[in-house]
């Protein structure tokens, strides 16, 4: 797991002109469209694990995350 700064996950994601305000990612993380956490004052993205359309409760995880996840729960 590879978390980014919003900020950088924007520049990654997407293109000049087309980027979101940051605000409007907070809000995608918030509403559960988009994978992220706040770590001390500071939102961060995981642009590995991607959250299913109509389905919010659920991120869609690769294999590798997903075994990131179990393991954190088991511990």
């Amino acid at each position: 797991m590879a978390w980014q700064k919003i900020s950088q996950f924007r520049d990654d994601a997407f293109e000049e002109g087309s980027k979101p305000q940051i605000r409007t990612i907070i809000n995608w993380i918030e509403a559960g469209e988009l994978y992220g956490r706040k770590f001390g004052g500071q939102w961060y993205v995981d642009p590995d694990i991607s959250i299913v359309p109509g389905n919010t409760s659920k991120p869609n995880l690769s294999n590798e995350a997903m075994e990131l996840v179990n393991q954190a729960q088991a511990s």
